[in-house]
């Protein structure tokens, strides 16, 4: 486009403007150039939590809400894409870095020829649902490296590490299924003889993210049962503990009883001023615990 200096391919009466880390200026430049609409600026200007479509008479504004995987934090998090497409031209803005986009970006620099402009969304579709694929596939490797911990002897896993898993999943889920409705809606504002032009490529995308959303499932459903997995081991520790501890109240408290009888101030109690007196009183607390341990053990308490 004339007057912009922003990284470019042009093939004949194509051109794609891709603005990697948009700033505000940036926005300004490309919603003045391509009159964009006061109502699809906000969207343009500000970070969204879903993706959707904004269609007008001289452009369709896509606003692209991507799951993307940080291997620092092990976390997923949201990449806005906002796609401006024309007849012959498309223009991509990165809100945050998406490496995939900026990568067939460069990859396609070098090629002699560029694709109309909703084909190209089409491929820039497939790379993001293959960068989505791999967040996944980070996300399962989580999962079996947590089940491991898990199930080996005397191991056992962290209650905040399998909700930070589930939640991965949670946010991918939600983030790809509305990306769902878009390829629908992009094939509703093309002509007739567009549609079936691009039928198939589109078809392949809608399958790809039927796959991903069959794998997501899985995990979650692998994520939950590991949680109640956790759950109740965290119960079976928590009621042996309770056990031994009830087995040591009742062994010590006849111990306890006969040092509080032997202990009143009286003159005579029983056995006190009788040979060996302190040796009978500690062996009927002996006696009473060791019976007590037994009946327990036997099952008969």
């Amino acid at each position: 486009m004339r007057g912009m200096s922003y990284p470019t391919i042009k093939h004949g009466r194509v051109e794609w403007i891709n603005l990697d880390r948009a700033r505000k200026r940036d926005l300004e430049k490309i919603a003045d150039t391509f009159d964009i609409s006061n109502e699809h600026r906000r969207a343009l200007f500000t970070r969204d939590h879903r993706s959707h479509v904004h269609e007008s008479e001289r452009y369709t504004l896509v606003c692209l809400v991507h799951p993307s995987y940080d291997q620092t934090t092990n976390d997923v998090q949201a990449r806005e894409l906002d796609v401006i497409l024309t007849k012959q031209v498309i223009v991509t803005i990165h809100h945050g870095h998406l490496l995939p986009i900026s990568a067939h970006f460069k990859q396609a620099q070098s090629d002699t020829a560029l694709s109309c402009p909703i084909v190209i969304f089409g491929k820039l579709l497939h790379v993001l649902l293959t960068d989505a694929a791999d967040t996944l596939d980070h996300i399962a490797s989580n999962i079996d490296a947590f089940e491991q911990r898990l199930f080996k002897p005397n191991g056992h896993g962290g209650l905040e590490t399998i909700l930070h898993i589930q939640t991965n999943i949670i946010d991918t889920k939600k983030l790809l299924e509305n990306q769902l409705y878009i390829v629908e809606r992009l094939l509703m504002t093309q002509t007739a003889r567009m549609r079936e032009s691009f039928a198939l490529q589109f078809r392949e995308i809608r399958n790809h993210q039927e796959e991903l959303a069959h794998i997501i499932d899985t995990d979650l459903q692998a994520a939950q049962t590991l949680h109640h997995v956790l759950d109740a081991s965290i119960i079976e520790r928590t009621n042996k503990l309770i056990r031994a501890l009830t087995v040591m109240t009742l062994v010590m408290l006849p111990a306890s009883l006969l040092s509080g009888i032997f202990g009143m101030n009286t003159n005579h109690p029983w056995i006190l001023g009788v040979r060996y007196d302190f040796a009978i009183i500690i062996g009927l607390m002996m006696l009473t615990g060791v019976i007590i341990l037994l009946l327990i053990r036997s099952k008969k308490l």
